[in-house]
């Protein structure tokens, strides 16, 4: 199964939500203190809005990954589960020339047990940052939660997840839809491909990344 990362479990987008809304709400109570108080404590009011809010991630994070933080993280979650996390790295190196990196979350990581799997990707669109953000902090939900929840417990005891939050690095790192050939992913693949131009690529699978995505689900 593939699931785009802003597509997954309501649990686990639930987080992210909960960041907003304590920021937002740490706005707000700065507007309203700086509305009714004297001018003598703006500054104060200026202060208090921008005390960093607790995150409510698993990872912990408050601000979101570059590149760099996301193969950090996936090398320590593999670190410091070596018996759950294995990093991989997909065949195809990007146009410019990036590595696209995912890790497999499973009991006995690497056995092969012939266990169905999960594949969750995250940024087809390179600017679209929340959905490689919730993939990441999928996994170390996983990563860091089986000996405190059952539910993941069993999980991982049955199914192979399979995580690639940034699929499109090269638009990532330049923050924009498209890949570096000015392409759309979701149009590049095989099935109906050439419905929606000009951005479809100069054929199915012509571009690096959507050959990855081809390439990763065939091997399972």
């Amino acid at each position: 199964m593939l699931h785009e990362g802003n597509h997954m479990l309501e649990t686990h987008v639930r987080p992210i939500r909960a960041l907003a809304v304590l920021v937002v709400c740490a706005g707000l109570t700065a507007l309203a203190a700086t509305a009714q108080e004297p001018a003598d404590r703006l500054a104060t009011a200026a202060q208090q809005s921008s005390v960093e809010q607790p995150s409510a991630l698993p990872s912990g994070r408050t601000d979101y990954r570059t590149l760099a933080d996301y193969e950090h993280d996936m090398l320590a979650l593999a670190e410091e589960h070596p018996d759950l996390v294995q990093p991989f790295t997909l065949p195809h190196r990007s146009t410019e020339g990036r590595a696209v990196m995912g890790i497999e979350v499973t009991r006995d990581v690497r056995a092969r047990d012939g266990k169905p799997v999960l594949l969750i990707v995250g940024m087809h669109h390179g600017n679209e940052w929340a959905s490689g953000e919730a993939t990441m902090e999928f996994g170390f939900d996983l990563a860091d939660n089986p000996r405190h929840d059952p539910a993941i417990e069993r999980l991982l005891g049955r199914v192979r997840v399979v995580l690639v939050p940034v699929v499109n690095v090269d638009g990532f790192v330049r923050n924009t839809r498209r890949t570096a050939t000015n392409v759309d992913m979701n149009r590049n693949y095989g099935f109906g491909w050439g419905e929606s131009p000009p951005f479809q690529g100069s054929g199915p699978f012509s571009e690096p990344e959507t050959r990855n995505m081809r390439d990763l689900i065939s091997s399972r």
